[in-house]
Formats: structure tokens, C-alpha cells, sequence
């Protein structure tokens, strides 16, 4: 291997690295040949061209998590949930500013690599650089139900990029009754997804220094929380529903309204 050229620099590369990883066994099992990427639809291409770097699709994943979609998967996925008109509207949340400009839509796996895509695989699959979480390996939540069970869902994301303006030092229901009826507290896998898929794109996390508090609960009933970039990466918290001025709520809105 050394007179080919490969130095034990590049095997620990493969060590830390789990997409390198996955690039090498799909390279070995495949002989070399490169699989031929499925065309976007073109409903998700208007989309794109409307969210513009606020947009985390097909060629993404293949990209950054060298996932291929099959015709039968592509054909489950095909449309996007919104129009270009909805995507062009005003935003409930911020006043002057579109829903293009504040949110932010992904396409949601529900499995990867044959595993449901939960937060925590999340947290696994981003263990060395950014995008990454603050806890590694060994993290409070390894066998929190909503880390390990709750998974995403093969289907559209829109979410609203920073949390709700204004709903910080509020109560969980004081937060929920700030959401109109088009939109929903995404799960902690979700927003997790959403940063990790945002900061891919841009470079940047949201909600740097705040938390958002998403749908799930911890085993002891505490709120989950999920944001405030702390150096090493996104943090996961748990906190009872007590105001606190670094945490507000996050917003996705269902699909297709």
C-alpha cells in the first residue's frame, strides 16, 4: 500500500473520518464505478432557485453524505410540499422579510446507511470538523428515547432558521401560542438536522447563541433544547419549562400550506 502511494496518514484519515469511510467501502463494493446521480425534478430546482443557499436537497446529500436515491424514492419526493409564490410571501415571524430569507428547507431521510436517521446517529456521523455536536460519544442523551428512537421522516422540511422572535423568556405554552396554525415544533432531530444541513451550506449555525426548544421531552420530563454553538459544536440540553432569556422556540411549517 505504501509503494501505491497511501501513507498511515490517510489510513487515521479513514479512522476519523465516517463519510470518508463510506466513500471507501461504496468505492470497494462498487469496483470503482461511479453511480449515475438521478436528475432533480424540477419542482425542487424552481425551489432551489427561489431559497437559493436556504435549500439542502438531492445533490446535497449526494455531496456531503454520498446518498443515491432509486426512480421509486425520487417518485415519493417528487413535488415540493410549497410554492414558489408561498416561498416569495411574507414571513409571520419577521416583519419585512420573506419566508425565502428565514427559513430554511431540507429533504429529511429516515433512514442512512440502513439505520433510522435519529439525533443521535446524527451526533455520530459528525464526530471530527464542523458541522458537529458540543457532546461526542458518551453524551447524556446516548439513550434518551427521543435520541434514539424519534427519527426523521422521508419527506420535505421547512423550518424557520432562527427561533421564533420574542418567544424567549416564555413558558412552553406561552411559546406554543405563538405559532400560527400553518406551523409546529419540529422534533430535536429535525432542528438538529436543520443546523447541521444549514451550516453545510452557509458555513454558519443558527441561533449561535440561544436555544431552541423543539417537541420532545427528556425521561425526566425536562424540555429538550437544542442550539448555542459553544466552540466545540451544537449543543443538546435538557432544562424544565422555566423561562430562560437564551431560550425561545423553533417553527416548522406543514406541508403543503
Amino acid at each position: 500500500m505504501e509503494q501505491a502511494g497511501l501513507l498511515l496518514d490517510d489510513l487515521q484519515a479513514c479512522i476519523n473520518d465516517a463519510g470518508l469511510r463510506r466513500r471507501l467501502v461504496h468505492f470497494w463494493q462498487t469496483g470503482g464505478q461511479q453511480t449515475t446521480q438521478v436528475e432533480e425534478p424540477e419542482a425542487h430546482r424552481l425551489a432551489r432557485g427561489v431559497m437559493s443557499k436556504n435549500f439542502f436537497g438531492i445533490p446535497e446529500w449526494a455531496t456531503h453524505y454520498d446518498v443515491s436515491f432509486s426512480e421509486a424514492q425520487l417518485a415519493q419526493v417528487v413535488g415540493f410540499p410549497w410554492s414558489v409564490d408561498a416561498l416569495n410571501g411574507p414571513c409571520p415571524f419577521v416583519e419585512g422579510r420573506r419566508i425565502k430569507d428565514t427559513h430554511f428547507a431540507f429533504l429529511g431521510l429516515d433512514t442512512l446507511g440502513g439505520n433510522p436517521l435519529t439525533l443521535w446517529q446524527l451526533n455520530e456521523l459528525h464526530r471530527k470538523g464542523q458541522p458537529k455536536f458540543y457532546s461526542g460519544s458518551g453524551a447524556w442523551y446516548e439513550s434518551q428515547p427521543f435520541a434514539i428512537d424519534t427519527a426523521c421522516q422521508f419527506r420535505w422540511y421547512l423550518l424557520l432558521k432562527e427561533i421564533v422572535p420574542g418567544s424567549e423568556n416564555k413558558g412552553q405554552k406561552a411559546q406554543e401560542q405563538m405559532l400560527p396554525p400553518e406551523y409546529e415544533i419540529p422534533t430535536g432531530v429535525e432542528e438538529s438536522a436543520k443546523n447541521l444541513f444549514y451550516y453545510q451550506q452557509t458555513k454558519r449555525y443558527p441561533n449561535q447563541l440561544r436555544y431552541a426548544r423543539v417537541r420532545d421531552m427528556t425521561s425526566l420530563g425536562n424540555c429538550v433544547l437544542v442550539g448555542c454553538f459553544g466552540g466545540p459544536g451544537r449543543d443538546v440540553y435538557g432544562w424544565p419549562d422555566r423561562p430562560r432569556p437564551d431560550v425561545g422556540v423553533s417553527a416548522s411549517r406543514k406541508s403543503g400550506v
